[in-house]
């Protein structure tokens, strides 16, 4: 897979991309979006008004950040229902007092907000706490499904890199979303969009694509790598053997071909392939009225999108 002269740069995003579909590889290359380790449309967390944290560290950062919030609001909120009640007049109501009630409301709800987020770290961070280590089997070259925090607790810890990983043999390049390390042992981890217990050729592809750059410009011991489910705590190891190397060498062929052999790309052989694909997602246009999205307007037809038959597109 060593890159001839004239082969372009080719990011883990892309080949992923190129893998799964040629048309979204086409406009992974076209956006030169930066490989973030991430699918796009990440769903947003379930535990509360706070950014998923995923170290103990960060957990208590977070609540570090929201124990005077929830102080300063209902103080804010009290303070305001006071000087309400001292405004009203026997008639009723007044603006002053009524714009008054109005804010304490706005406020007391996001101290509620606030309140039920904290109650939630708390949660986590006893969960985290408790969590029992746990590493996946390595004679089983299958997906096993790993805990966040087990992993943790057998002694990993995060890493986030700032800069992007290079290889210049294979012009290949990318950055994990984040990065377990333990002595000379690394594990790339990569979210996916969903929570969905499956992971496909891509999944595979990318995590042993991160795994070569780990190993190629650190010089570390690489043995598998995560595929984090969406924003939970629960992923899927995937071994870095032949089951994962063939899906990456593809990918990386694949890219090469789709960015040499210009603009058009041919339909995907499978409808579902579009299902959830962010390029085929209809968008309305600034009036509301009709419907677009990327890879229909590229390509002159409606991608078969979950959201195009709820729209009644199709």
């Amino acid at each position: 897979m060593r890159a001839a002269d004239g082969d372009p740069w080719v990011s883990v995003s892309l080949l992923g991309e190129a893998l799964f579909c040629d048309r979204a590889g086409r406009f992974q290359y076209e956006q030169s979006q930066e490989d973030t380790g991430e699918e796009s449309d990440i769903a947003p967390p379930r535990r509360g008004w706070y950014r998923p944290p995923f170290s103990i560290a960060e957990i208590e950062g977070e609540l570090a950040r929201l124990r005077p919030r929830v102080g300063v609001l209902f103080a804010v909120a009290a303070v305001a229902l006071a000087a309400a009640c001292l405004l009203m007049s026997p008639q009723g109501v007044g603006l002053g007092s009524g714009l008054l009630l109005v804010g304490c409301a706005f406020v007391t709800v996001q101290a509620v907000r606030a309140m039920i987020a904290l109650v939630a770290l708390r949660e986590l961070l006893a969960e985290a706490r408790a969590a029992h280590k746990g590493e996946p089997d390595p004679g089983r070259h299958e997906p096993q499904e790993v805990s966040w925090w087990s992993l943790l607790a057998n002694g990993f810890e995060v890493q986030r890199y700032e800069d992007k990983l290079s290889e210049p043999h294979w012009r290949l390049t990318g950055k994990p979303w984040r990065v377990l390390h333990r002595g000379s042992v690394r594990v790339p981890v990569f979210r996916k969009r969903n929570e969905e217990k499956k992971v496909f050729r891509q999944h595979f592809a990318r995590v042993a694509a991160y795994a070569y750059l780990i190993e190629m410009t650190t010089g570390a011991e690489v043995p598998y790598g995560i595929v984090l489910l969406g924003s939970s705590y629960r992923g899927l190891a995937i071994m870095i053997d032949n089951g994962s190397k063939k899906p990456f060498f593809d990918g990386l062929g694949r890219a090469r071909e789709i960015i040499r052999s210009g603009q058009w790309q041919n339909e995907p052989e499978s409808g579902t392939k579009c299902r959830a694909c962010p390029w085929g997602k209809p968008m309305t246009t600034n009036r509301g009225i009709t419907y677009h999205s990327a890879c229909g307007d590229r390509y002159g037809w409606v991608p078969p999108h979950q959201k195009a038959f709820l729209k009644r597109l199709l």
